[in-house]
């Protein structure tokens, strides 16, 4: 069944590429109920920036998933639940949310094989957390139990950043501060080596980090939300992904 899946998406992929050449591999979210599924919001968003979103499904054949990976051009991991501690060396805090190990399985073994074909990476939320964790970093597994001198990252007020000069997402769009939305609880505590942070939020929490070397950026916020609510900033996110992950 899930190769027959795959077939339909792979073929989606090829025929979405008449309407716009670059191709986008959205993470598979591994719903708990089974199946394959994406949060609408992320894939309106790189349709409204003219990009053709394909779901990537959560496959255990390593074949199917090069294929996959080798039918994008680059990859988006997504917003969820959080990551089991024991990927970034921690036993579970009592304040810890819901995890989904099915999850955190696809998507280290989906980071892998990106890596091996050199494609870009954007994460988004926990997808950026998931690659700092991957990468070696670790997470505050609750921020409002873990560091006192946190806001709540869980308001829907939203907050100001600030974007360190000299990196790829400053250069990219061409401001120093950001108002952006918030809706996390967990964030990048050790940043994982290789990488920079590139968007602080005022309270220090990382918002923003890309690596030194690698194809890879990622953003604790949630840009597609913005683009979506009317913010033409978050399009040179989205358009310029090459720029913004360093390829």
């Amino acid at each position: 069944m899930k190769k027959f899946v795959l077939a339909l998406l792979l073929g989606a992929a090829v025929s979405l590429a008449a309407a716009a050449q670059v191709r986008v591999g959205v993470a598979d979210k591994c719903p708990e109920t089974g199946g394959c599924a994406a949060d609408a919001n992320y894939l309106n968003a790189l349709m409204q920036a003219g990009l053709s979103p394909v779901v990537i499904p959560d496959i255990a054949d390593s074949a199917l998933l090069s294929k996959a990976v080798a039918a994008v051009d680059w990859v988006l991991l997504t917003g969820g639940e959080d990551i089991d501690p024991a990927l970034y060396g921690e036993l579970p805090d009592s304040a810890l949310g819901t995890v989904n190990a099915r999850r955190d399985a696809f998507e280290y073994r989906l980071i892998g094989e990106v890596l091996r074909q050199h494609k870009p990476l954007f994460g988004i939320c926990r997808g950026m957390q998931v690659i700092n964790a991957y990468f070696g970093g670790s997470l505050w597994q609750d921020l409002p139990s873990g560091w006192a001198g946190s806001r709540n990252h869980r308001s829907q007020e939203g907050h100001s950043v600030r974007i360190v000069p000299g990196t790829r997402l400053h250069a990219l769009l061409g401001v120093e501060t950001l108002n952006v939305n918030t809706s996390h609880h967990q964030a990048v505590r050790r940043v994982a080596p290789g990488f920079r942070i590139s968007a602080c939020a005022p309270d220090g929490v990382p918002e923003a980090f890309e690596s030194d070397s690698l194809p890879i950026a990622g953003v604790q916020f949630h840009p597609e939300r913005l683009l979506l609510g009317g913010e033409t900033l978050m399009m040179k996110v989205f358009q310029n992904w090459k720029e913004l992950c360093g390829n």
